[in-house]
């Protein structure tokens, strides 16, 4: 998350780095560099091995059009496959030999790798728009009033749906500036209460605003 990214690097004040990789690459496939401060791009393409983006149709992703795809990887480095699981080796590695990390990433201008969402946790909404639902928990989740962010959706939805689990602490210390007579509600009566919905609503609204979030992420 970028917020731990940032806490290390103002707590230890020294150089803290972001990278990508995996168990079947032998370690690290890209690295931020030295004097790259941008949270969550997750560097240049390490030695040793070559990185590619490649089309996932099936998401109607397309990496000339839409600079989005699964990132994939090759080198020496890399695993020839599972041990006695020719299956499961032949859906990790292409004819060509790319190996298929399961990850969708991106390019930032300046060449640095970005990672979105997991292939299999990005999902269409009813008018083809697709929603990266960790990467929306994550940014939602670093407001201190929730304590849990789920987000889902089904094809014929037209926007995701959020379940809060709330930090109720911070709620009540939230409440007591505004609206002093709900601090004394119970959990269950809070989270029925009209005023505590809206207050969400519009954090959720404010944190998307500020991360310029697109209209069908809100």
């Amino acid at each position: 998350m970028p917020e731990i990214t940032q806490f290390m690097r103002a707590v230890f004040n020294g150089l803290v780095v972001e990278g990508f990789g995996c168990t079947e690459t032998m370690g690290v496939v890209t690295v931020s560099l030295v004097g790259e401060f941008r949270v969550g791009a997750l560097g240049a393409v390490a030695y040793g091995v070559e990185v590619k983006l490649a089309d996932v149709l099936d998401l109607g992703l397309v990496v000339k059009r839409d600079n989005r795809g699964e990132i994939c990887v090759k080198g020496k480095r890399c695993t020839k496959g599972y041990y006695k699981d020719p299956q499961s080796t032949a859906l990790l590695i292409d004819s060509d030999g790319w190996l298929h990390t399961g990850d969708i990433g991106e390019w930032t201008p300046e060449g640095s790798l970005m990672l979105v969402d997991r292939v299999k946790s990005i999902f269409k909404l009813a008018q083809g728009e697709y929603v990266a639902p960790e990467k929306l928990e994550a940014l939602y989740q670093s407001c201190g009033l929730i304590n849990q962010i789920f987000i889902d959706a089904n094809p014929k939805s037209i926007y995701p749906v959020a379940i809060i689990v709330p930090n109720f602490n911070e709620l009540r210390e939230s409440l007591s500036k505004t609206d002093h007579e709900l601090v004394n509600l119970s959990d269950h009566d809070l989270c029925q209460h009209e005023s505590v919905h809206r207050k969400y609503l519009n954090v959720l609204d404010q944190i998307a605003n500020e991360r310029f979030l697109k209209g069908f992420e809100k």
